[in-house]
Parts: structure tokens; C-alpha cells; sequence
């Protein structure tokens, strides 16, 4: 795979083939927002490099009063884009390379959506998710740090909309990932997956991850059953999810962090 300062999503699937967008075109007629979920659930990465191309041509030619929804759009794509091949990995260290720089970029993109638009919810939501999914990149205790700007940006994100379901799933995954002893753990986590389904009961994402919640082994409560319920429910709610029809493999176990041993004083 092609190294470079900044993977574009192109260097990925489709070398030296080039997609432009040609003449002035408004953004009502060069965005299909439908045809960009349904990319995005399915992880079409031909699409996806086609949207990541024509955002970024929008965001060249939009003032900053409407650029938020572009910025918004583009970080989820490469979000989204990040954990498929964090998914491909395995032990590949290229591929795990490119989902921790897709990562990165769509950190990037969400901290300059937030420079720009301090009281949009969703900005502090999909920054903290960036930070949330670096979590998972990263051992212990390098993960802390992370956690802690996730804390951060979800208490800002509550602050504009008390209601939001992500703001708590993004909740929930940090405490999935960050060692029971900092204050983590599931216990801690499915208490705030429930909220975000609560809060909107066609939240599909939420009932994912209480699906991957309740198949741990590290949880004392683990139930399968739960498990199963929750993930079908998922799928119903968005059947053509690529992640969802996966199911639940050993892929999704949360890594064992060993507890930081204190200096003897020996």
C-alpha cells in the first residue's frame, strides 16, 4: 500500500484512477445525502471515495456559516471508513496504519467543525467518537489521555443538547475500552448504552453495542441471550449494516489492560 502523509480514501481502492467533479455545480444537485447512508451502512468504498471527493470540492466553495454539514459528512466517512479496516486488520500492521490515520483525519475534521460552530451538539459528539475509536487503537495507559478528551467533549456536547442518544453511546464505548480501575468498565458502560436507546428507540447503533456489551467475557453478567436480542434488533432497524451482519465474533472482545504496577519501594 502507497505511504503518504494523508490516505486518501482513493489510495486505498482505486489506484491512479482519478474521480473529478466537473463545473459549478450547487450542492442540492452534487450531494445525495440518501446515496451517502446507504454507502456508509454498507461501506462502499467506490462511493465513499466519490462523496470524500465531491465534500471536499464543497467545503473549497462554501462560506463558513454552511460548511458544518460538509465537515460533518466528510469526518464520518473517514470514521467510519477507519473502523472497516481496523476490521480488515487482524494483524496486519499496514491496514491497522490506515485505520489510525482515517481516524486521525476525522478527528481533524471535527476539531475545525467546532472551531467554526461551538454550539452544534453533534460536532463534540463526533470529536469525542474520533477519540473514542483512538481508544481502541492504543494500549494502556496511553488510553487515558484519550478518554479523558472524549470526557471532555461529550460534557460540552450535553451542554447543548441534554437529549442527544450518541453523546451517551460515545459514553458508553469509552467505558467499554477504558480499565475498570480509571473509572471504566461494561458495568459502567451498559447503563449508558440503555440511556442512548431510551432517549431514541430506532437508535440502531446503541442496540449494537449493547449486543458487543453483553458478549464479554470480562463481564460478570455476560448473557448471550441479551446479546443475540440486542443485535437483531439492530439489524432490523438497519438490516444492510456491514458491521451488524458480521455478528458478534471474537473480534469484538474488549482487550484485557493489566493493572498498573506501583513502583516497590524497595
Amino acid at each position: 500500500m502507497k505511504r503518504c502523509a494523508r490516505i486518501s480514501l482513493i489510495t486505498v481502492i482505486l489506484l491512479g484512477l482519478r474521480i473529478t467533479i466537473s463545473g459549478a455545480q450547487s450542492p442540492a444537485s452534487t450531494l445525495d445525502t440518501a446515496k451517502l447512508e446507504e454507502s456508509l451502512s454498507v461501506i462502499d468504498l467506490f462511493e465513499l471515495n466519490r462523496f470524500e471527493s465531491v465534500l471536499k470540492e464543497l467545503l473549497k466553495n462554501t462560506s463558513s456559516r454552511e460548511r458544518y454539514p460538509y465537515q460533518l459528512h466528510l469526518g464520518r466517512i473517514y470514521l467510519r471508513t477507519a473502523l472497516y479496516y481496523e476490521h480488515k486488520a487482524e494483524e496486519n500492521k499496514s491496514l491497522q496504519k490506515t485505520s489510525g490515520t482515517l481516524v486521525n483525519q476525522a478527528r481533524d475534521q471535527f476539531k475545525q467543525l467546532v472551531r467554526e460552530n461551538k454550539n452544534l451538539s453533534d460536532g463534540y459528539v463526533y470529536l469525542a467518537m474520533a477519540y473514542a475509536q483512538k481508544i481502541r487503537q492504543v494500549g494502556y495507559p496511553t488510553l487515558l489521555r484519550y478518554a479523558k478528551r472524549v470526557e471532555e467533549n461529550i460534557e460540552k456536547a450535553l451542554e447543548k443538547d441534554p437529549a442527544n442518544p450518541r453523546a451517551y453511546l460515545v459514553q458508553g464505548i469509552q467505558n467499554l475500552y477504558k480499565p475498570p480501575q480509571h473509572g471504566g468498565g461494561i458495568d459502567k458502560a451498559i447503563p449508558l448504552l440503555l440511556k442512548s436507546v431510551e432517549l431514541d428507540p430506532a437508535f440502531h447503533e446503541g442496540y449494537y453495542w449493547l449486543a458487543r456489551a453483553y458478549i464479554q467475557n470480562s463481564f460478570t453478567g455476560k448473557d448471550e441471550h441479551k446479546a443475540k436480542d440486542y443485535l437483531e434488533k439492530a439489524l432490523e432497524l438497519s438490516p444492510h449494516d456491514y458491521f451488524y451482519q458480521q455478528g458478534l465474533t471474537p473480534g469484538v472482545q474488549v482487550p484485557v489492560y493489566k493493572v498498573e504496577e506501583k513502583p516497590s519501594n524497595k
